[in-house]
């Protein structure tokens, strides 16, 4: 056997002792990254959480002096690796896309598990306004309101929703697909609450009629907030008429 043939064999036998197999060093520095990875994106989504939560603004006029920027150099104190994370050139999750995103996110999670409260509650009611936002949008507000088993009441947000026109048709239609989108049943609903507009109250095309038809059990109820104000607005005119005439 030649030396050549002895350093080749030796070789053989040392070498994957000494020196890990190269594609075990890559799987595990993949490993490494996805754990840091996800750890950091926690940190991100436990961040956006919090604003959400406590209704606080995530972006400012400059990134840095974000409330977002600056929550996570709060908890970055300590843990070097979380600022590390904000020196990456890309995929560090932080703009505004992804924030909007995970917001989404986040909102659809909360619906869902308000849909599931109100099956089980089975009946609602249903709370319905319009107005116009600072951009000259129709905005629809929906609330449901309904019963837990506990016989506790319930009123919960459902969301804004952006609609072309008043007509009553168009709310009809926007109120009926919130409610699929909550995968609720409409036979289900006990009652529904608007203001006296034509658009809501009129009694042959309105909102409340309309809702009537595919609904017959439940009661329709003029909002005692618009009553209540329209009673004061009465008063203050010196005109004669009792507030509960508008209740």
């Amino acid at each position: 056997m030649s030396q050549y043939h002895k350093s080749a064999v030796h070789d053989l036998m040392v070498l994957p002792k000494t020196c890990p197999d190269i594609g075990e060093m890559l799987d595990k520095t993949l490993s490494t990254e996805k754990e840091e990875s996800r750890r950091n994106m926690t940190n991100i989504i436990e961040n956006i959480q919090f604003l959400a939560r406590q209704g606080l603004a995530l972006q400012g006029h400059e990134d840095e002096e974000s409330n977002f920027i600056q929550l996570y150099h709060l908890r970055a104190k300590g843990n070097p690796k979380m600022l590390e994370w904000l020196q990456k050139k890309t995929n560090k999750y932080v703009s505004h896309d992804v924030q909007n995103e995970i917001l989404e996110a986040m909102a659809l999670q909360v619906l869902r598990d308000v849909a599931s409260s109100i099956r089980n509650g089975l009946f609602f009611t249903i709370l319905a306004d319009e107005c116009s936002d600072v951009a000259n949008k129709e905005q629809l507000t929906i609330c449901i309101r309904w019963i837990d088993l506990s016989l506790e009441p319930h009123e919960d947000f459902i969301g804004f929703y952006e609609i072309p026109s008043i007509k009553a048709d168009t709310i009809v239609a926007a109120i009926k697909d919130a409610i699929l989108r909550m995968n609720l049943t409409l036979s289900n609903c006990r009652g529904h609450c608007y203001d006296a507009g034509g658009p809501m109250a009129g009694s042959r095309r309105g909102v409340a009629e309309q809702i009537i038809r595919d609904a017959p059990t439940a009661h329709h109820t003029h909002c005692h907030g618009h009553a209540l104000n329209l009673a004061v607005v009465t008063q203050q005119k010196g005109l004669s008429c009792s507030p509960m005439h508008w209740m």
